[in-house]
């Protein structure tokens, strides 16, 4: 079954949210002196005694301090921050928010939401206790380009709203100068923090235009992104691209974006490296996405290219995550690929990534004047970046957080079988998932849930011939289960499989006979099917 009873809070009053128990701040008074503490300062640790007074770092103060605080050796960092997430966008705020904060995340962008949410959640973000937020609101994409296929079926799960609810709300589509011209008010009135528009194999836009196959597999018509992005700047907005191509990345960078989301799944070309230092255009890395690309030779050595290149021309890169594994897994993802220094992550997670999204303010530093956030590791993350899960003490603004312990839970056999399926297919990550099952069954969260919830991601991003193979696989581990059946014969009738999906919605039927949603689908599948 899909995620409605989730969704059904997508588009509640915003009074759900006052019951939010965000995590607590313990709010200290006066000045606080924090000893033997080895604090970072851009390239390495060293022993220092750090005040802050006011939630504002001192080197030093007049007087004695009110509160003398012994960090015990521990390794001091500003806390991470993410360019690129879809999180603390509206459903799950409390416990994302929590999350956020356990991990060490005080900083995020969310590049593409619901207008409706956005104004729900604001007045619950950027507050001592909260996640500081920026958020784009709807992206501005082309007639059937990306991401409208997933906010379509979203629609269909969201009680009282139809697809037509989510143009205005979740995307904008422009095909021409009177479009911009009519949509423009609209985006300026959501009061986004900055925009994003999206382009999608922007040298084969005439071909993938119109035609089906391709719906939410292009994006904005490359013609009209210098007129968006110049509308932009006038109203002091910065504005993201996304991209897939090369091409993409060439055609945002002379347009006068501002950054580039994603790294493209080919090689950047030198030029364009070159231009992108002179412009100050920044790219979020993404390398753990749930983007297809098993049609990509070599992916590792495409990224190592990419960062390779934006690094020998200085481009400003930050840190984005588009898939499962968050933040630590894009920071582990560098690591593994080995392009560039451990201070130099630690670097982009902690200093570059967070003065991106927020330029104004004075954070990603520990240096006097700046606001008093950081985080207390037990280990040295210079010897080994998973240091940054070990966190001692979270202070936010001079204030220590309390957050709620998270549960010791196994790594979820779906989120890790995502990025075999995407470079490689559907057939390996299959193959894989079988290995482990067999070879480390306890190591991984096997439950159906898991792969359930793995075929509904790639339903969402117009995959289904991949979900089809992962919703059949879950019934085969869990032939009993009416939910797997059910959830087989949806990814089967997403994917046009009118027989096949009858049948599989029969079968749940016979094991869970008040499936009423499955009574449903069987009405529509029938009427689809022509007699026999």
């Amino acid at each position: 079954m899909h995620h409605s009873q989730v969704l059904q809070r997508c588009l509640v009053p915003a009074v759900w949210i006052v019951l939010l128990a965000l995590p607590q701040a313990l709010f200290a008074h006066g000045v606080i002196r924090y000893d033997k503490g080895l604090w970072w300062n851009g390239e390495k640790f060293e022993a220092r005694t750090v005040f802050t007074k006011e939630g504002v770092f001192q080197d030093s103060v007049a007087g004695e301090p009110d509160t003398t605080i012994n960090l015990e050796g521990g390794f001091v960092v500003p806390p991470l921050a993410d360019a690129h997430n879809h999180g603390l966008g509206g459903p799950g705020f409390e416990q994302q928010v929590n999350s956020f904060l356990a991990k060490g995340i005080f900083y995020t962008a969310n590049p593409n939401n619901i207008l409706k949410l956005t104004k729900d959640v604001r007045p619950y973000v950027n507050k001592t206790g909260s996640v500081a937020v920026t958020y784009s609101n709807a992206s501005i994409t082309g007639p059937g380009g990306h991401p409208i296929q997933i906010y379509d079926r979203m629609a269909g799960q969201i009680p009282g709203w139809s697809k037509e609810d989510m143009n205005g709300q979740a995307y904008f589509v422009i095909d021409s100068e009177a479009d911009l011209e009519r949509v423009w008010p609209i985006v300026l009135a959501g009061e986004p923090d900055f925009l994003k528009v999206m382009l999608e194999y922007s040298e084969e836009h005439e071909m993938r235009a119109g035609n089906s196959e391709y719906f939410g597999k292009r994006g904005l018509d490359p013609r009209w992104l210098p007129a968006v992005i110049e509308r932009a700047h006038r109203a002091g907005l910065r504005v993201v691209v996304h991209v897939s191509s090369a091409a993409d990345v060439d055609v945002a960078v002379k347009a006068g974006a501002d950054a580039i989301a994603h790294l493209p799944l080919e090689r950047i070309a030198e030029a364009t490296a070159r231009e992108a230092a002179e412009r100050g255009v920044v790219f979020m890395t993404t390398l753990v996405s749930h983007r297809p690309s098993s049609h990509v030779e070599n992916l590792d050595e495409v990224h190592r290219h990419n960062l390779s290149l934006l690094s020998r021309f200085d481009v400003p890169m930050v840190l984005g995550t588009d898939g499962e594994r968050g933040l630590l897994g894009e920071i582990a993802e560098l690591a593994r690929l080995s392009t560039m220094s451990t201070a130099r992550v630690l670097d982009l997670a902690t200093r570059a990534t967070p003065q991106w999204i927020f330029p104004k303010r004075v954070i990603g530093t520990l240096k006097s004047g700046a606001e008093a956030s950081f985080l207390v590791l037990d280990q040295d993350p210079l010897k080994d970046l998973a240091a940054l899960s070990s966190i001692r003490l979270r202070v936010q603004n001079g204030h220590e957080l309390e957050v709620e312990p998270q549960a010791e839970t196994k790594p979820s056999i779906g989120q890790h079988i995502v990025s075999p399926l995407m470079h490689e297919g559907v057939d390996a990550a299959i193959a894989l998932y079988r290995k482990l099952r067999r070879e480390r069954p306890e190591d991984f969260d096997f439950t159906e849930s898991q792969l359930n919830a793995l075929g509904y991601e790639l339903l969402k991003h117009d995959l289904s011939g991949e979900a089809v193979e992962i919703f059949k696989l879950n019934a085969e581990m869990f032939p009993t289960s009416a939910n797997a059946h059910d959830s087989w014969g949806e990814g089967l009738m997403e994917a046009g499989r009118v027989a096949e999906a009858i049948s599989q919605y029969e079968r749940s039927l016979e094991m869970q006979p008040h499936n009423e949603g499955a009574v449903e689908k069987l009405k529509q599948l029938r009427a689809l099917k022509p007699e026999e």
